[in-house]
């Protein structure tokens, strides 16, 4: 399962992010951060896509599939046998259709409770 990294501490992110089994990468578009993806080799044969977006803006251009496309690229130059990637009702509604698209299935539909922070838990994170 994918860590809340904003309830994380700066030194508990920086080892998760910097671990010797993940592998991040954004996309810039003229300079500008737009698109990213989080993988983390589990084992020697999964790798799990945690993270994968991309900002607003740039949706429905053809950046996603093509993002997607160097995600899953990267996950198997480690050869591996398995990838894992997670959607939620919060993704774009266009999610799914591309993940399958690219070669994904579905093998589960998993109902999870989806932890809201309050106003001082946010407030926290960005002062900090």
């Amino acid at each position: 399962m994918a860590l809340d990294y904003l309830c994380l501490s700066d030194a508990d992110l920086a080892v998760r992010i910097h671990g010797p089994r993940r592998d991040m990468r954004v996309l810039l578009i003229e300079g500008a951060p737009t698109g990213f993806f989080d993988l983390d080799r589990r084992d020697h044969e999964t790798v799990e896509v945690v993270y994968f977006g991309l900002m607003e803006h740039v949706a429905g251009r053809g950046f996603g599939k093509w993002l997607l496309s160097e995600a899953i690229a990267a996950a198997f130059s480690a050869d591996v046998r398995c990838i894992v990637l997670k959607t939620c009702s919060l993704d774009h509604p266009a999610a799914l259709a591309i993940y399958q698209k690219a070669g994904f299935r579905v093998v589960a539909d998993v109902l999870m409770p989806m932890r809201l922070l309050t106003p001082e838990q946010r407030a926290a994170i960005l002062l900090r």
